[in-house]
């Protein structure tokens, strides 16, 4: 998969007036860190087990609860089955359910960077649910510490700082709300994506007041620099959460994966009884 690699002219980075010199195409959006292993469960609470492998892809998907995923637009297309594009949990694979394909839209309009109407994030629901646990969607801010978890590479997880939000440009020929954090590669453990992270999550902590708890607050999309800082830009699912909740609501979850048959079951328990015997 590709991503576009950015070069914007901000006064700064605590500034939003970002205006776009050149689009170019580059190396697509696993954490690039350098503090010990990063490649199992951080164990901060993290939802760890929701980022998902789009099969077919090196690309990342995030589990959002009822057999629902969400990832970049660009990850789906690189499928080669897109209409029934599957993730990978637990080594299984997991199919979507193609009536249930969505593409979302923008809440604004962009007529200077010759991107669409539809960010690049799309939306499906597999056809049997996982059984992990709901994500709830929120509004990260500037200055919020964030956890990147993607399949760059291999399935890895890294820290970072949100510095700079509002900011509408198009991503890989999609006009889409991102944020972005810088990379700094002397700070172990700082994130940054690379190839295979695309659709993967980033994650932000409430720690206090009545709505503690972990939130999907980005999906990785591409990489690139402001002014001659590099990092990496999120689509800000805050201006999507919304749109999102009501496409759920409407469609419904995917039902269980069903149990094995009770015949399947008692064939399984002949042939392990059998080889008993013969012991």
């Amino acid at each position: 998969m590709l991503a576009c690699s950015f070069t914007l002219r901000p006064a700064s980075l605590a500034g939003l007036a970002f205006s776009l010199l050149a689009t170019t195409q580059s190396w697509g959006v696993t954490v690039a860190t350098s503090a010990g292993d990063h490649s199992s469960d951080p164990g901060t609470g993290a939802p760890w087990d929701n980022v998902l492998n789009v099969v077919g892809t090196q690309g990342s998907a995030v589990y959002l609860g009822g057999g629902w995923v969400l990832t970049a637009n660009h990850v789906f297309d690189d499928n080669p089955s897109a209409t029934s594009s599957s993730v990978s949990y637990s080594g299984d694979e997991y199919q979507a359910d193609p009536s249930y394909i969505f593409e979302l839209d923008n809440p604004f309009t962009i007529t200077s960077t010759g991107g669409t109407a539809n960010p690049d994030l799309r939306l499906y629901r597999l056809e049997y649910d996982l059984g992990l646990p709901s994500i709830d969607i929120g509004n990260a801010t500037v200055g919020e510490d964030v956890t990147m978890i993607g399949f760059g590479g291999g399935k890895s997880w890294g820290n970072n700082e949100i510095t700079a939000t509002g900011i509408n440009l198009a991503v890989n020929g999609r006009d889409t709300a991102l944020f972005f954090t810088t990379y700094d590669s002397e700070i172990a453990g700082e994130a940054q994506g690379r190839i295979g992270d695309s659709g993967g999550a980033t994650y932000f902590e409430v720690t206090v007041g009545p709505n503690q708890g972990w939130y999907l607050g980005g999906i990785m999309v591409a990489v690139g620099n402001v002014g001659d800082i590099p990092g990496t830009f999120h689509a800000d699912l805050s201006a999507y959460e919304s749109q999102i909740s009501s496409i759920i609501a409407t469609n419904g979850n995917a039902p269980a994966i069903p149990e094995p048959s009770i015949a399947v079951l008692t064939g399984i328990f002949a042939l392990s009884a059998g080889s008993r015997r013969r012991r």
